[in-house]
Formats: C-alpha cells, structure tokens, sequence
C-alpha cells in the first residue's frame, strides 16, 4: 500500500461517469422496500438534495416529489431511486 501513488485520471460529474438519466438520487445502503416512504432522516436528505438540483422551489414540493411520484429501485453496489416528475423533467435536462 504504502509504495502505490494514486493519481486523478479525470473528473465528471456522476450522472455522466455512471449514465444516468432523469432525476436521480443515489444512497448507500440496501433498496428501500418502499421507494416513496423512505425514512424520515433520508426523505430530509432528499429533499434537500431536491432543493439543490433545482427540482422543487419549496421543501413542500420537494417532499411531494419523493412521496408522490412513481419511484423504480436498481439494486446494485449502490442503490439509484428514479424519482420522474412529468411536470417538471424538462428543468432537469436543461
């Protein structure tokens, strides 16, 4: 370990790096059982996250999105939750 020197390649963003579409968000852990009812502290999270990318003008509308919308779970070494809002996917591609 100590003789391997590391070294950035390159940096890009992860939607590009693991082909991501849409509007996802990415947590460690295992799926949810119910995608739209995440506990409390990650629905926070989320919503925060929500807030940040754009997605929703308020934390009300933030919590709709991840409540109210269809929801798809990819198992994987990570998890991605699919969270599409017809309404509203033209902000996120843009």
């Amino acid at each position: 370990m100590a003789a391997v020197r590391p070294q950035w390649t390159e940096v890009r963003e992860a939607r590009k790096a693991l082909g991501l579409d849409g509007r996802v968000l990415l947590h460690a852990g295992p799926a949810l059982a119910a995608p739209t009812r995440p506990p409390r502290p990650m629905l926070n999270a989320a919503a925060l996250s929500c807030l940040h990318e754009g997605w929703a003008k308020n934390d009300q509308e933030a919590e709709r999105i991840l409540t109210e919308t269809s929801a798809t779970s990819e198992d994987d070494a990570e998890t991605a939750v699919k969270k599409e809002s017809p309404d509203t996917q033209e902000k996120s591609d843009g």
